[in-house]
């Protein structure tokens, strides 16, 4: 069925270089996520939203509208990497996590204002 070869020494070789391809490869993709979460990490990020005498929003501010705003401020990063517990539904200053690499997560500031 193909799912196992034979340990010649050719074939050890070519796992081993494999596997080293791999590690390169990851480490590479390490150092690009920790240069994009220093960047990240150095932005405030503002929703405007619509809210209730109590401070109270008609709505939540969600991980969709968080990865929206960053797109708007050049970010490009996808709904998945915001790790949200709950959507947020009062205003205030708020501590984003995003995760960026399994290894990287940078948290950004989020402020939620009334909108005017």
């Amino acid at each position: 069925k193909g799912k196992a070869i034979q340990a010649t020494t050719n074939n050890i070789k070519s796992y081993q270089n494999a596997e080293k391809l791999t590690i390169l490869k990851e480490n590479k993709a390490l150092k690009v996520a920790k240069q994009f979460a220093n960047k990240l990490k150095e932005i405030a990020i503002t929703a405007a939203v619509q809210a209730g005498e109590d401070d109270r929003l008609f709505g939540s501010v969600t991980s969709i509208e968080i990865t929206n705003l960053l797109k708007a401020e050049g970010f490009d990063i996808e709904k998945k990497m915001v790790v949200l517990d709950e959507p947020l539904k009062a205003l205030g200053v708020y501590k984003i996590p995003i995760k960026i690499h399994r290894e990287v997560i940078v948290e950004i500031k989020l402020w939620i204002v009334k909108a005017e």
